[in-house]
Formats: C-alpha cells, structure tokens, sequence
C-alpha cells in the first residue's frame, strides 16, 4: 500500500495518543529524580511528519545518553513497510547525535571517535535515537530535536480505519506536555492517554496539554 493510500485511509480515524516518549540511563524516580523533561512537544502534520521536542533537566551525575527509542521499526531510510523513519535531529553542543536503527546498524555524527561508538553499541536499544555524551552531562537543562516521517499501520473495523499514534510506552516524568494534531478533515475522534489531557483547538490543530506522571 502506498504511502499516499495510507494517509488517505486517515479519513474518518480514530487516533489515540499514547503519551509518553523517553528515557535515560540508569533513570530512578524520587520526586524530581535523577532527571525529568521540564517540557514536551510533539507536532503532528497531515502528511506525516512528526517534530519532537525534548527539554531535559539532569539532577545528578554520570549521564552521558539523552534518548528516545520506538516500539515500532525506526530508520533513516524507507524500508517499504510501516516505520518511523528518522528524517533529521539536533543535539546539544558537545555531542553526538547516534541512530541504532531496526537491524542494529549504528550512525552516528561525522567524527564520532571509536570509544564512543562501542559504548554506543553496547547500551543503545534498537531503534533508538539520541544524544550521547562522553563526559556526562552536567546538571542542568538540555534540548533535544527530532524530526520523522510516520508511516503508520492502519487496523480497520466496517467503518474507521484507527491510528494509534504511540510516542512511547515507558518515560520518566513530563512536567509540561504539548501535543498538536493537525486536522485536515479526516480526523474523527481523538483518544488521549493519560485522558487528563486537555484538549482545544486552534483552527485545524487539535491541541492537548498537561503533565504525564512517571510510568
């Protein structure tokens, strides 16, 4: 099925948010904990692009990853099926940004030295993407930007196809949480997890807000 065809299949769909998104190394929740996202921001466009944006705040010592990883296959090119493809992503100054794709195949930035990529190789799940710094990151505040093309698997029933947009399934706290969904039209009923979200909108933007407790 095309990727045309599929996007047109969102006529009429059902789509539920599953939010959460990332974790880091070694994370152990006690009020703030070790490290929390201070703000989250997802947009979804129509045509399957999706931006994420991570604003990290590091309470202790000794963290050198900053990522995110997928329950579905992630890539950096087409794999002719349904995927999250990694189109593009910034990283703090001082780092690396890395890819540990659906076969384990590891890329990295340009001058990645060699100790770098086997620590990668070692503790990177696949399909997984960040930012990796071998000194450890100070305590402090981060952000980090990805960029995706979402091609989805569509379930249908005799009247909706549903999409579940899933940005991930374990995450440490989320303070403040954004997430816009741009409606073209085709959008029927959103679903959103936690449901304490609270949903507006904003022209042809479903927009939902809040915090999401460490799970």
């Amino acid at each position: 099925m095309s990727e045309r065809r599929q996007m047109l299949l969102l006529v009429a769909i059902t789509l539920v948010i599953a939010l959460a998104a990332t974790q880091m190394e070694n994370i152990i929740g006690a009020a703030e904990g070790e490290a929390v996202v201070t703000q989250y921001i997802a947009v979804f466009h129509a045509d399957g692009l999706l931006e994420e944006t991570f604003t990290y705040k590091i309470n202790a010592e000794g963290k050198r990853f900053l990522y995110r990883y997928w329950e579905a296959p992630l890539a950096n090119k087409d794999l002719g099926y349904a995927q999250i493809q990694l189109l593009d992503i910034d990283v703090p100054d001082g780092t690396y940004w890395y890819l540990m794709d659906n076969t384990g195949s590891i890329y990295a930035s340009n001058g990645i030295d060699s100790g770098s990529l086997s620590t990668i190789s070692i503790y990177a799940y696949w399909n997984e993407a960040g930012a990796f710094n071998p000194y450890s990151y100070d305590l402090g505040e981060y952000t980090v930007k990805y960029w995706y093309k979402v091609l989805p698997p569509l379930e249908y029933d005799n009247e909706y196809a549903h999409f579940n947009l899933k940005l991930a399934s374990d995450h440490i706290p989320y303070k403040n949480v954004r997430v816009e969904i741009e409606n073209v039209g085709y959008i029927e009923k959103v679903y959103p997890h936690p449901p304490t979200l609270r949903q507006t909108t904003d022209k042809n933007w479903l927009i939902f807000t809040g915090s999401s407790a460490e799970n």
